[in-house]
């Protein structure tokens, strides 16, 4: 009579199962976390408020902004403890992929900054991404509050 493997069949095919188990788990951890990604990021249409507050904001980042236009102006100032102080907000208006990944926004409020470099109470600006998200972090979040 001949021996069997069923101990080592055995062992392989549990290997195998948990080879298949741990693959089909990261694949939705990554999907997963794919759509968490695209559902914080910001999109066309978000708001992105600094309601007027005496406050000390939790941020005191300063963003030098590229106006959007045909004309070509001096960059303009985003002093995030000015804007709080006086109160505004920026409105993502656009995504330009090309020739590199920034958004067109919309700045309205009474001003950006107390120096010369103020992008006044409206201005049409391009920020890049990392500089979005310092505004939606300095701001609290995205949205317009109660």
């Amino acid at each position: 009579m001949m021996p069997t493997n069923d101990r080592k069949s055995d062992e392989v095919k549990a290997v195998i199962v948990a080879l298949a188990t741990l693959t089909a788990l990261g694949v939705i951890l990554a999907a997963g976390l794919i759509q968490l990604t695209d559902s914080l990021a910001p999109k066309i249409g978000d708001i992105i408020s600094f309601p007027a507050s005496r406050t000390s904001p939790i941020t005191t980042a300063s963003i030098t902004a590229d106006p959007a236009g045909a004309s070509p102006r001096q960059p303009c100032v985003l002093d995030v403890e000015v804007m709080r102080r006086f109160g505004g907000s920026v409105l993502i208006e656009a995504v330009q992929t090309r020739p590199d990944h920034r958004f067109r926004v919309h700045w309205a409020g009474a001003r950006t900054s107390n120096s010369s470099t103020d992008c006044g109470g409206s201005a049409d600006l391009f920020l890049t991404n990392a500089q979005v998200a310092a505004l939606i972090f300095a701001a609290g979040g995205k949205g317009v509050p109660d």
